[in-house]
C-alpha cells in the first residue's frame, strides 16, 4: 500500500494534494460557521480557539494548494525530460555509423 500510495502521489500530486486541502478548507470552513453560529446567538466568547484553528486550517489548505500547483507543474516538467530522454535515444540508436 505505502508504494501504491507514493507511485500515486509522485504521478497524480493535484489530485492527491488537492484533496487534502479541500479537506483541511471544509474542516477550516465548517469550524468558523460553527463559531459565527456561537457569536449570532450571543455565546462567542470563549470560542476564540475556534477562529484560531479556523486560520490555521485555512492557511495549511492556502498552502497545501499551493504545494498542489508546484507539484503537479514539476510532475509535468518530469514526463516532458522523459519524453526528450526517449526521443533522444532513438535518434542515437537510429545512425548509421
Amino acid at each position: 500500500m505505502g508504494t501504491m500510495g507514493h507511485v500515486f502521489v509522485i504521478y497524480r500530486p493535484f489530485r492527491f494534494l488537492g484533496w487534502v486541502a479541500t479537506i483541511l478548507f471544509v474542516a477550516g470552513l465548517l469550524l468558523g460557521l460553527r463559531y459565527l453560529y456561537f457569536v449570532a446567538i450571543g455565546e462567542g466568547k470563549g470560542h476564540i480557539q475556534s477562529v484560531i484553528l479556523t486560520a490555521i486550517l485555512l492557511l495549511v489548505s492556502f498552502y497545501t494548494l499551493s504545494l498542489a500547483i508546484l507539484a503537479n507543474l514539476i510532475s509535468v516538467n518530469r514526463r516532458l525530460i522523459e519524453d526528450v530522454q526517449v526521443h533522444l535515444r532513438e535518434l542515437r540508436h537510429s545512425k548509421p555509423r
